[in-house]
């Protein structure tokens, strides 16, 4: 649940007058639509992403720990980024291990943390953002 609530947090502190263009060559094209959803076919598995989650929670806790009120966006920009960049491959693996209805939440989520980052040209619109990560944490705080 830490993740999606880093999320918050950061959004919180970044205004859409203040994203630079993306520099890095990694883009994913996400759904941006909330409530948008992948056939039952794809599963995922549930306690696999939890334990990712998991992970991720404590990587994150080492990234974000210097962050405070008085942080700036950009503060929260570059740890963002760093948090991504040292994390890439496990957040791929959260968004395969995502259950299907919740793949698409997970994965706009990350677009949305990649683009706060500066790592991506996607582009995410606030309110799906929002909603996505509304999805994520009550599926966490349901199975994890």
């Amino acid at each position: 649940m830490w993740l999606a609530g880093a999320l918050l947090l950061s959004t919180a502190c970044t205004d859409d007058s203040s994203r630079p263009a993306a520099s890095a060559e990694r883009t994913t094209s996400v759904p941006t639509t909330a409530g948008t959803t992948e056939p039952a076919s794809e599963q995922g598995d549930a306690d696999r992403y939890c334990r990712i989650t998991q992970r991720l929670e404590a990587a994150g806790k080492k990234v974000f720990a210097d962050l405070g009120r008085d942080s700036s966006p950009a503060d929260y920009k570059a740890a963002e980024g760093t948090f991504v960049l040292e994390n890439d491959a496990m957040l791929d693996e959260l968004i395969a291990a995502a259950p299907g209805p919740l793949s698409p939440h997970v994965e706009t989520m990350l677009t949305a943390m990649r683009e706060r980052g500066g790592l991506t040209d996607a582009r995410v619109k606030r309110q799906d953002a929002a909603a996505a990560e509304k999805q994520v944490l009550a599926f966490e705080k349901k199975h994890c």
